[in-house]
């Protein structure tokens, strides 16, 4: 029998140093597919290790790439930088969780493989994150029957737990696939069928759960949380579709009847045209209000991203701290100003410098190491959150820890609000420990916390637009205060 590893990442090493390790292990020490198994090759014959019962099939595992499998190819191949962690993960998984399904375990490794490539990050296994994997999720759910969709997106999902629990990512929270078990189509009509179907929608009280967040949001979690959640009742998306947005996205226009029309501007990705979604008149007004509310709470994030495409080499200072550019050195109230535009003389900032290595001499810390430190914090592939969508221009462009009630926000740097921080604060993944609705004491008529999940808006949305569009009783609760 082959041995089994299990793979423990070192506390000493960081994630690009580990993951080396873990790829050296499964091609050295490994001996799942015989000792002798052809690593390099991106074809293995695995026809003598997994037998398919009544079939003289040969079993194959082909590390071609998601466009090349689409088409039955086996070239091109994965990503040089991803293609040799995808076949130590798929040798280790397998000695862990074998499976006569090869193909399903692949094809995850190929959407992430392509999700990596659309968000610019070619092959970055490090770099792979919440927004990686929802996107990997929807090319799942566009190119995949339903009923292999969420088998491939479970795939995900192990592949997702693997990546946290070794410490190969800077994800710390487990990520959930959004997409379930395909249902028995012959059980959608009758009385069971409808039953099912409510609960596919967001209960009154949730809604107006929804509503009250949106309306009396004041913080910036619960603005982006409380637009978000108002702008997915605007038009049919995906809380991953709407994090794309950007600072002047608005376009108004007239029908081809010459009726006015208002719309939002997604920005389009891997060669393809910015696409508009028209907005439901009755919520046109919910909708430029939330845009509003986006613009205001990300423009310091933003601002702070547009001057580092200027200055690359150079730490963001704001206006109050700004005379720190000229000092050699630093002592822990300037670097607590500089961070929270406070001065903190605690052990907490001296923790914070030891941990990143600076060094302290007379109770001072050099202003070039602190300054190149927080420059390699800088997000992977900035200036760009994907390919067409620029930092500086993202609505949801946050500054480090602003969505963090514990925490202080960071002002020097800039960071990326995703859809799995959304789903968390709302209670889809159980990410967050207080979701937005916790935040205002909200609840259900049983008292339950209230949970809602993008999928159930959209749900919601679709019907009223099946039924001639959302009535004013519909949208009352949203543009009650508008």
């Amino acid at each position: 029998m082959a041995d089994i590893i299990h793979f423990t990442p070192r506390a000493e090493l960081d994630a690009e140093k580990n993951l080396a390790l873990f790829i050296r292990q499964c091609r050295e020490d490994l001996t799942i597919f015989d000792a002798d198994l052809p690593f390099d090759k991106n074809v293995w014959d695995l026809s003598e290790h997994i037998k398919l019962s009544g079939r003289n099939l040969k079993v194959r595992a082909v590390f071609s790439s998601f466009e090349a499998a689409k088409q039955s190819q086996s070239q091109p191949t994965l990503s040089p930088r991803f293609l040799d962690f995808a076949k130590a993960y798929f040798r280790y998984m397998y000695g862990l969780r074998p499976t006569k399904i090869v193909g399903q375990r692949l094809a995850a490794l190929r959407l992430v493989d392509a999700a990596l490539i659309e968000a610019g990050l070619d092959g970055r296994v490090t770099a792979i994150n919440s927004m990686v994997l929802d996107c990997g999720c929807s090319l799942a759910i566009e190119h995949f029957s339903k009923s292999l969709a969420p088998k491939v997106a479970g795939q995900l999902e192990l592949l997702a737990n693997f990546l946290v629990e070794s410490e190969l990512v800077d994800m710390r929270t487990k990520w959930v696939k959004p997409i379930r078990k395909a249902r028995d189509n012959n059980a959608r009509v009758g009385s069971d069928a409808e039953t099912v179907r409510q609960k596919k929608m967001p209960s009154a009280v949730a809604i107006e759960a929804m509503a009250h967040v949106f309306v009396n949001a004041q913080d910036p979690a619960e603005l982006y949380i409380g637009s978000t959640l108002a702008l997915l009742h605007c038009a049919p998306q995906r809380i991953n579709e709407t994090v794309r947005l950007q600072a002047g996205c608005e376009v108004d226009s007239k029908s081809q009847t010459g009726e006015p029309q208002y719309g939002l501007r997604w920005p389009g990705s891997k060669g393809f045209d910015n696409s508009i979604k028209w907005i439901l008149p009755t919520m046109v007004d919910v909708a430029k209000q939330a845009i509003e509310k986006l613009t205001q709470v990300s423009a310091e994030a933003r601002s702070i991203a547009s001057w580092y495409e200027s200055n690359s080499d150079k730490i963001y200072l704001c206006p109050d701290v700004e005379y720190l550019r000229s000092a050699v050195h630093l002592n822990a109230d300037d670097i607590s100003m500089i961070l929270y535009g406070e001065k903190d003389e605690s052990k907490q900032i001296m923790s914070w410098c030891t941990r990143e290595g600076l060094r302290r001499t007379d109770g001072k810390y050099s202003f070039a190491d602190f300054e190149s430190r927080i420059l390699s914090k800088l997000p992977d592939g900035f200036p760009n959150v994907s390919p067409g969508l620029k930092y500086s221009d993202a609505l949801f462009a946050i500054r480090p820890y602003e969505m963090n009630a514990k925490r202080r926000t960071w002002r020097c740097l800039v960071g990326y609000l995703s859809s799995g921080q959304i789903a968390g604060r709302v209670g889809t993944s159980g990410g967050a420990s207080e979701t937005v609705f916790d935040k205002f004491s909200l609840v259900d008529d049983d008292g339950s916390p209230v949970r809602i999940t993008s999928h159930q808006v959209r749900h919601y949305l679709n019907t009223l637009a099946q039924s001639n569009g959302a009535s004013q009783i519909d949208i009352a609760m949203l543009v009650r205060s508008c």
